[in-house]
């Protein structure tokens, strides 16, 4: 039976309503959106939901909500961030080039339960704010080793209700705490049921110390050893791992399929360039669209650009990165303010100055994420405290910790619909045991 999803403290986040989708950006062009690329495009509708209910589908473009228009994601967001449960909202949509409305009425989010394992929920303060934390624990008693995990920094909540039972991240969670280790994430600013208003205004600091806070609240915990609490970052999330665990009592850092460690520009362009090759661009154009993207990258950086702006000046470049890239973020659903805060930072000497264990993955079916930040954060750390660091590569498994034959199979499928594949916690779990037994 799942275990109950319980509260261990009565000042709690105010619990939002739910409409019930899934949304990714607009293209600026194609079939979808031959214009502006304005909007929200429904990915997938939630079965049992309010968006359901009122026959919503995939590819419809969500444009106003209760007369406020919608550019964007975080603007979609933003707005439903004003309402409960409960509460009625006025939707506008597009849909085949038709444009409709209706009425729906909000349900409560679906709480998250455990298989095989507890799950309750409390928050720590953050800057006199709330977040919402999710935990997991092993139904075995005793103190285990607890791991905090590090997502990207995107605005997306990491409560994982019943129909997301099979979503790879919580796939992991399952394993890891079955496995005997108790588990923690920390919902962002402005993000799920979280105090904060829009996330975009949120800046790395902010993370890191909600990062630092969920330490601290793990070791507070009686089921957890608080000599044994780990970081798992992956993607854009193993920016904030080095940083969080400066001064704090950490075990050691685990990341998967970093993404940034080496300069961010240098980063974000290996990536364009290998979604263009997975996409059969012709060599001479990839250059063409590097070249445009490396302006991009510096007008917003060098010269405080708004994306938007850019993007409205250079056509060709808005054409390149339509469906990637939204007026509102740099890229990597990174706002302006918050990238050029990362770009900032010097990971270098963030990854070199720690002295604790380090364990950097990368699947060889991940196009993603480049072999090469994972080498970087082994070499950093290596160089100043020799053998502290150690490399895997995993073979068959991609940036979504799903099967994946190379990365063109995991792009071709789409990654996000994959198949879980265990071997990234295998590995960790692995890894943990061996550093919690000297």
């Amino acid at each position: 039976m799942p275990a109950p999803f319980a509260t261990c403290d009565d000042a709690q986040p105010m619990r939002r309503g739910l409409l019930g989708v899934e949304l990714a950006p607009v293209p600026a062009a194609g079939a979808h959106s031959a214009a502006s690329g304005r909007g929200a495009l429904i990915l997938r509708v939630l079965p049992g939901t309010p968006a359901a209910a009122a026959d919503l589908k995939p590819g419809d473009i969500i444009t106003r909500i209760d007369d406020n228009g919608i550019a964007s994601i975080n603007d979609f967001h933003r707005r439903m961030r004003l309402h409960a449960p409960g509460d009625e909202v006025l939707l506008d949509f597009r849909r085949d080039g038709h444009s409709f409305s209706k009425k729906l009425t909000l349900a409560e989010r679906p709480r998250e339960v455990g298989r095989g394992y507890e799950v309750f929920s409390d928050s720590i303060r953050v800057e006199d704010l709330r977040l919402r934390t999710f935990i997991t624990r092993p139904l075995e008693p005793g103190r285990h080793p607890a791991i905090l995990l590090i997502p990207p920094p995107l605005p997306k909540s990491l409560e994982f209700p019943p129909s997301a039972a099979d979503h790879p991240l919580k796939r992991a969670i399952d394993d890891l705490t079955r496995a005997g280790i108790v588990t923690m994430r920390v919902d962002r600013v402005g993000v799920g049921d979280s105090d904060g208003d829009d996330p975009s205004l949120t800046r790395p600091r902010t993370d890191v110390a909600a990062c630092r806070t969920a330490i601290r609240a793990l070791a507070a915990l009686p089921e957890v050893d608080p000599g044994g609490i780990f970081l798992f970052a992956n993607g854009a999330g193993s920016a904030l791992a080095p940083l969080a665990a400066e001064g704090e009592a950490v075990r050691g850092i685990a990341v998967y399929g970093a993404t940034i460690a080496r300069p961010l520009p240098v980063s974000i362009s290996e990536q364009f360039r290998r979604r263009w090759q997975l996409q059969r661009v012709a060599p001479p154009e990839i250059e063409r669209r590097s070249s445009l993207l490396q302006k991009y990258l510096h007008a917003v950086d060098r010269e405080g650009a708004l994306p938007a702006d850019v993007l409205r000046q250079q056509p060709e470049l808005r054409a390149a990165l339509a469906g990637v890239v939204q007026p509102d973020e740099v890229a990597w659903g990174l706002p302006p303010a918050y990238f050029r805060e990362l770009i900032a930072i010097d990971f270098d000497r963030a990854w070199s100055g720690l002295n604790v264990p380090v364990l950097a993955m990368w699947g060889e079916a991940d196009w993603q994420a480049a072999r090469a930040d994972a080498e970087f954060i082994v070499n950093a750390v290596n160089r100043s405290h020799a053998g502290r660091a150690a490399f895997r590569a995993l073979s068959g498994v991609d940036h979504a910790l799903c099967r994946a034959k190379s990365p063109d199979d995991s792009y071709m499928s789409n990654h996000s619909a994959g198949e879980y594949h265990p071997v990234v916690v295998e590995e960790l779990v692995y890894w943990i045991r061996s550093q919690t037994a000297r």
